[in-house]
């Protein structure tokens, strides 16, 4: 876990971040309870803390590559899963509101006791099918599982004019590089993850 900590550590300092002494140890409870969660329930393969925090968590240090995305306001994380994204930028953005959105009822309790263990008042699960969410979000992230144009013309409806969008993909996915109006793409990051990007669009 030391050895992965320092790697998301480095990583942080490559998008202008520094952990605090609070952030790595809630880092470390969060990435715990995801290894012990992923054994018990199968909502993720990420069986031991270290991968956890690389796998599962550092994705969302790639949401502070672009100084476009939000650091106040409201973010929805999109098929928030397990909560590991969205928590930990809540975690490290303390300034926004993360709402974890998931249909599944089994996600959005993994989702609340995630939250709980990292004792973080500015992360909400939600349990909710995009098509129910009412509100207008500031910026908006998700992991793709869908084609592009399909997976952002629907993150795209519950976006503020001029908010931004994050979409994790798969590197080389061209699909995300030709987004539907109203998108345009501000640029694309690497991640911790070598087979993952972002790609950031603005409305």
């Amino acid at each position: 876990m030391h050895e992965a900590l320092e790697v998301f550590s480095s990583f942080a300092s490559s998008v202008g971040l520094r952990l605090s002494d609070s952030q790595r140890e809630s880092l470390k409870v969060g990435a715990a309870w995801l290894a012990t969660a992923a054994r018990a329930s199968g909502l993720s393969q990420y069986r031991d803390p270290g991968s956890a925090l690389l796998r599962a968590m550092g994705p969302a240090l790639s949401y502070f590559a672009f100084d476009t995305m939000p650091r106040t306001g409201i973010v929805a994380d999109l098929g928030s899963g397990s909560g590991a994204v969205g928590a930990t930028i809540a975690l490290l953005a303390p300034e926004l509101q993360i709402h974890l959105v998931d249909r599944a009822k089994r996600a959005y309790t993994a989702a609340e006791l995630l939250v709980s263990r990292m004792r973080l008042v500015n992360a909400t699960p939600v349990n909710a099918d995009i098509g129910q969410l009412q509100q207008l979000y500031d910026g908006v992230v998700f992991r793709a599982l869908a084609p592009g144009p399909e997976a952002l013309a629907a993150a795209a409806r519950i976006l503020r004019p001029h908010g931004y969008l994050g979409a994790f993909h798969r590197v080389g996915d061209s699909s995300f590089q030709s987004p539907v109006e109203p998108l345009r793409v501000v640029g694309t990051s690497a991640t911790t993850l070598p087979e993952l990007s972002i790609t950031c669009y603005r409305r």
